[in-house]
């Protein structure tokens, strides 16, 4: 009796077969589908362009964040500097002020 239950056990992989031959069907035709489109040269030229404006469109809009950051970085420097220097000055104002 000990022997079935642990032969019974070994065999639940707790996967429902159905679903496990459904998945296989599902994932095969789409490996077929896929790689009947990209049978086609055509198909493959129009997916390589497609991949290529994406990268370039990625590429665009990095470049156009990094240029946003320096103008801002930029901005901050600036005014970091004047408020540095109205502090030296209200610091050599009290200096002045308590001698």
């Amino acid at each position: 009796m000990n022997n079935q239950n642990d032969a019974k056990q070994q065999h639940n992989t707790g996967i429902n077969p159905v679903a496990a031959v459904i998945g296989g069907v599902v994932a095969g035709a789409a490996m077929a589908g896929t790689a009947a489109v990209l049978a086609d040269k055509k198909n493959r030229d129009h997916i390589k362009d497609a991949l290529e404006k994406g990268k370039e469109d990625v590429q665009e809009k990095v470049k156009e964040a990094r240029d946003k950051a320096e103008h801002v970085k930029g901005d901050v420097e600036k005014k970091a500097g004047e408020l540095k220097s109205d502090a030296q000055d209200a610091a050599k104002k009290a200096q002045q002020h308590t001698r």
